[in-house]
């Protein structure tokens, strides 16, 4: 094999790679999407029930959860985004 033909080939590879990472951050927003409406609608049954709507006591064990699932992502990675949703949910209470 040629180094051009070699050099042709990673540079096909990272174009696909770019690609397969593009599909992924689609299904992280339809996700995130997903989630927030969920979210929401609980956030509405607790309001009709009169519940409070913020329960820092689930966002621990949602952490504690992901943190033993996914152990090769930092926890405060997972700490930064999840942040970043619960404080999008609070937000937006409807």
């Amino acid at each position: 094999m040629s180094a051009s033909s070699n050099k042709q080939n990673l540079i096909d590879e990272v174009t696909q790679l770019r690609h397969d990472v593009d599909h992924i951050d689609e299904s992280i927003g339809l996700l995130l999407t997903q989630r927030h409406h969920l979210a929401q609608e609980i956030i509405k049954r607790k309001k009709t029930l009169g519940l409070s709507t913020f329960d820092p006591n689930r966002e621990e064990e949602i952490i504690l959860r992901l943190q033993e699932k996914f152990p090769d992502i930092p926890t405060e990675v997972l700490l930064d985004i999840y942040s970043r949703i619960f404080e999008w949910t609070k937000s937006s209470q409807s």
